[in-house]
């Protein structure tokens, strides 16, 4: 029960960093302001849905050493959301793989500040 709590958590941080990460991008650094709010909170909620189980879940059974395991699973996860940014905002890929590396990078980050 405590690691499906810890999952949890992780999830809302993560959803609330990398959301925080993609409206700065999208709005402010980008400036593209075509794309609704709704949509950008959507696609930051399930880009990490998509994505951040399995790394949690699926991934530790299939990848033993720790350091495959959080190469392989931020390599996957960066280009998963990237085609999933992509796809939904209707942006270059270009774009929505930048955003992707710097979501996930930012929040891996914080992730270990955490966890000192």
């Amino acid at each position: 029960m405590y690691y499906e709590l810890s999952f949890l958590k992780a999830l809302i941080l993560t959803i609330f960093i990398e959301t925080s990460v993609l409206f700065f991008l999208f709005k402010i650094v980008f400036r593209i302001s075509g794309i609704n709010n709704w949509i950008l909170l959507l696609t930051g909620i399930l880009a990490n849905f998509a994505t951040l189980p399995y790394v949690w879940f699926i991934m530790p059974a299939f990848v033993k050493p720790r350091l495959y395991y959080l190469v392989i699973s931020e390599v996957s996860v960066t280009a998963l959301e990237s085609l999933i940014i992509w796809g939904i905002l209707r942006t270059n890929y270009t774009k929505a793989l930048i955003a992707s590396i710097v979501c996930n990078t930012t929040s891996f980050l914080i992730g270990l500040l955490i966890n000192l």
